[in-house]
């Protein structure tokens, strides 16, 4: 009897030894978000330094889909994803020869293959921090089109995590809102019109009515 008291003790000192108490537990949580901040807070650094286009961009789009987001109802957890994603999204693209990013005519099928390939080179550099484990999936398929003609995997509909389907609609907006070295800036409405005429082949139709709404909401204007 006393074996058995005494092995069922040690058994008990193991799981306490192997199950971290819940002040541990917010412990390592508030490092790796000390460690997430700081990470996210030298990708924009980056970006300021190589192309502060680009940052403007992403804060853009982050703006939008936050937007989104809030009129989801979405948790505070999934707010945060949603940030980090949309901050994130293309980090990728800081690879790619300026040249070809700021290029006028017509891009190459080579140029075009690299621009393709940013989702991935973005999930290369974010698999190294394992705290952004989470939004590596929302990053990946930002380019995914609704009717599954997009990259980089050809997901279609809801196979396409619903984040990227709100980053999908709101980096096209701001992209065509947006002066280029190609063509100038659309005005809201003619980017708008673009949207709703690209609704279930680019655009989730459900999100393509609640980003023209949150849009409209913050503009004070019907669209």
């Amino acid at each position: 009897m006393a074996v058995n008291n005494e092995r069922d003790a040690r058994a008990s000192i193991s799981v306490k030894l192997s199950r971290p108490s819940d002040k541990e537990e917010e412990f390592n949580s508030n490092v790796e978000s000390i460690h997430q901040h700081l990470a996210i807070k030298s990708f924009l650094t980056q970006m300021e330094i190589l192309d502060p286009a680009l940052l403007e961009h992403s804060r853009l789009v982050t703006h939008y889909t936050l937007l989104m987001g809030r009129s989801l109802g979405f948790t505070s957890d999934d707010e945060r994803k949603l940030l980090h994603s949309s901050l994130l999204h293309d980090l990728g693209k800081m690879g790619i020869d300026r040249q070809i990013i700021e290029k006028k005519g017509k891009l190459t099928p080579q140029e075009w293959e690299l621009i393709r390939a940013h989702p991935l080179n973005s999930v290369k550099i974010l698999s190294i921090f394992p705290y952004f484990r989470d939004i590596i999936p929302i990053v990946k398929h930002h380019h995914e089109w609704y009717d599954g003609t997009g990259y980089p995997d050809g997901l279609m509909g809801e196979e396409i995590p619903l984040m990227s389907r709100m980053i999908m609609v709101a980096d096209a907006f701001v992209a065509m809102t947006s002066d280029r070295p190609y063509r100038a800036a659309l005005t809201i409405n003619e980017a708008v019109g673009i949207i709703r005429k690209n609704k279930g082949r680019q655009f989730d139709p459900k999100l393509v009515h609640l980003f023209i709404t949150v849009v409209s909401e913050e503009l004070k204007t019907p669209l």
